[in-house]
């Protein structure tokens, strides 16, 4: 079983970018921005007790930022730049479901592109991203180096990067923007 703080390491990575792009578009100096995301981190982490595993981690991340865009608003009430709340909540409301069904988009696309893999590879991903397991532990168990699993594992990444653009288009699966 995964330690809890891997557990939430890899669902906030993956979560990440959606909550930086959400609170920099309602927040928009930069310093302060960064600032809520640290305390959105911070909480997240805090109550990560309370997540419930199996439900979308994103959208309670962004309901967490919410919050914590709201409380930094309120601090800096009297500044110019405050944006109105109800149109705020609106477009939380509205970039939750645009990135809700971008994702589950690009969650069908890996499904589909990981079905597609050789089964060693297969095998290989589920060890390192499902199970946790570390280079090393993987490499030791099959007799070979951990640097040949880095390897092989980036290719297999590569591999489904390529997939699940060619399946969704380059706009969606997070091309250059």
């Amino acid at each position: 079983m995964t330690p809890p703080h891997e557990t939430f390491i890899g669902l906030f990575a993956t979560a990440q970018p959606a909550l930086q792009r959400f609170v920099c578009a309602a927040i928009p100096d930069f310093h302060e921005a960064e600032d809520v995301l640290q305390k959105v981190a911070a909480v997240l982490w805090k109550k990560f007790g309370e997540y419930q595993e199996g439900t979308l981690f994103q959208v309670w991340a962004m309901r967490v930022a919410q919050y914590e865009i709201l409380h930094a608003r309120r601090s800096h009430a009297r500044s110019l730049l405050i944006v109105n709340e109800a149109l705020a909540e609106r477009a939380a409301e509205h970039f939750s479901a645009f990135t809700l069904e971008r994702d589950e988009r690009m969650q069908q696309a890996l499904a589909h592109c990981l079905e597609q893999l050789p089964s060693a590879q297969g095998r290989l991903v589920a060890q390192r991203y499902r199970d946790g397991m570390a280079c090393k532990t993987i490499a030791e168990k099959l007799g070979r180096k951990p640097g040949e699993i880095r390897t092989q594992l980036c290719r297999i990444r590569e591999k489904l990067r390529a997939c699940i653009h060619s399946r969704l288009g380059a706009s969606v699966a997070g091309g250059p923007s």
